[in-house]
């Protein structure tokens, strides 16, 4: 009964879209939006797709989720963004806010209005969760995409002084594992973000395994916080030194999130 009512728009102001594929570990990042609605409802949103096969509307929020945007008139976007530059998605209902001018500039290629209202959702983390403090247990953080997971766990296995976050794991686990390093690395977009939004030092580092898409998710966050798109990310392997990451994480520029957080949150829709 539940997804009958959602096609027939009798739960829209619940009906969410995020990044849930079965066969692929969950991802914190793609839950950022569901935990941000319930913080302000006070209850779970729904998981809705929009497609031709639906009906109804949807938020759609944290993520790099534009492309699952396949129903015109019926999406409401506040802060995702693109996962490639040339990705093509339907026309939204409304635009209240995206990632970054990379992809306001692709929603305006294609001919959507899209406002000047930058920011991940991601930013409002600390003002939502309380999470500010924690007891510093390790010199520095890696933080791996869930598909560089098993080779970062590989490289990094015998070193005390490192710690391998698991970024399958849920948003306050996360979040909390952030916070007991002084500094870290991640291949993971929403990792580099938490850990910025928290006062920790984060560069972006890549690994074997490439990520979906062309890079473009970054470059979007950085340049969305007023700083230039960095310099093509630092490989690690086994014969890179800790001590060259953590300089690497410290020397890294750092977006002003702070700047965006007021007109990102007197755009949200919920």
């Amino acid at each position: 009964m539940t997804r009958i009512a959602q096609n027939w728009g009798l739960l829209d102001g619940r009906n969410m879209v995020w990044s849930w594929t079965d066969g692929e570990p969950r991802n914190f990042g793609d839950w950022i939006g569901p935990l941000l609605y319930e913080d302000r409802q006070g209850r779970p949103p729904l998981y809705h797709k929009l497609n031709d096969r639906t009906g109804g509307s949807a938020y759609v929020t944290a993520g790099s989720i534009m492309g699952h945007i396949k129903r015109d008139d019926a999406a409401i976007v506040w802060g995702s963004g693109i996962i490639e530059r040339e990705v093509g998605f339907r026309r939204p209902r409304e635009i209240r806010a995206v990632r970054g001018p990379m992809t306001r500039a692709r929603c305006r290629e294609q001919g959507y209005v899209c406002p000047d209202v930058f920011g991940d959702p991601a930013i409002l983390l600390p003002d939502v969760l309380g999470q500010r403090h924690a007891d510093v247990t390790h010199e520095l953080g890696v933080i791996p995409h869930f598909v560089n997971a098993k080779e970062a766990q590989e490289i990094f296995a015998d070193l005390p002084e490192v710690r391998v976050i698991d970024v399958t794991r849920p948003v306050r686990e996360v979040v909390a594992a952030i916070l007991s390093c002084s500094a870290t690395v991640s291949s993971s977009l929403h990792g580099l973000i938490v850990s910025h939004v928290y006062g920790r030092p984060s560069a972006r580092v890549s690994f074997g395994a490439p990520l979906k898409g062309d890079g473009v998710k970054f470059d979007d966050y950085y340049l969305a916080g007023g700083v230039e798109i960095p310099p093509e990310p630092v490989r690690v392997g086994r014969e890179t030194p800790v001590q060259d990451l953590l300089r690497l994480a410290k020397e890294a520029p750092v977006p002003d999130n702070e700047r965006l957080k007021e007109r990102l949150l007197d755009a949200c829709p919920f």
